[in-house]
């Protein structure tokens, strides 16, 4: 993989060597970690970290909410 340096702009890399088309063509376990986010402004890196707490939360082993509702009155003072 060639590294993307500070000057330049990602239409200058090979086509081969560009995150986004190694992704498509080796899917998720052929790209490097740091090949993941480049170019991932705050609104879609705030759409995965939503992503990826949901699916933390969904598949966790452990309850969300320890607190449960154990009478109709818990809420009211």
């Amino acid at each position: 993989m060639e590294e993307l340096h500070e000057n330049e702009r990602m239409a200058e890399l090979p086509l081969d060597n560009r995150p986004r088309e190694r992704l498509f063509a080796g899917g998720v376990p052929g790209t490097a970690d740091l090949e993941l986010i480049p170019g991932m402004g705050p609104a879609k890196a705030a759409v995965v970290a939503a992503a990826l707490e949901f699916s933390r939360r969904v598949y966790s082993p452990l309850p969300h909410c320890v607190h449960g509702i154990s009478e109709p009155g818990a809420f009211t003072s």
